[in-house]
């Protein structure tokens, strides 16, 4: 998913459920207000389940974890299958807990 298209569904809901992957972590989670900026797109982050590269351990956060800097780095998407595949392809293994967790939240 493009930055834009994100931006465009977050002034139309108040929040969107999404999975990212960036270049040392994963994320599955809820993000809102978002502000364009010169690296890209910033976003609140409210509840979200996390998983670090070099732990591989997934951490929930139930509250508002702060904000994230969406880049064109990133991958974006709303969709599981689609993180699925962005995490396969970058040669990612992560525990099977974080895709069972992430349905959930």
């Amino acid at each position: 998913m493009r930055l834009e298209a994100l931006r465009r569904i977050l002034e139309t809901q108040s929040r969107a459920k999404v999975f990212v992957l960036t270049g040392d972590s994963c994320l599955c989670g809820y993000v809102s207000k978002p502000r364009l900026t010169e690296q890209g797109l910033l976003v609140d982050v409210g509840s979200s389940l996390r998983v670090g590269f070099d732990t591989l351990v997934p951490v929930y956060e139930p509250m508002s974890t702060g904000t994230m800097q969406l880049t064109d780095s990133c991958k974006v998407t709303r969709r599981l299958q689609t993180h699925r595949r962005h995490l396969a392809s970058a040669g990612r293994v992560i525990p099977e807990d974080y895709f069972r967790r992430s349905m959930i939240i």
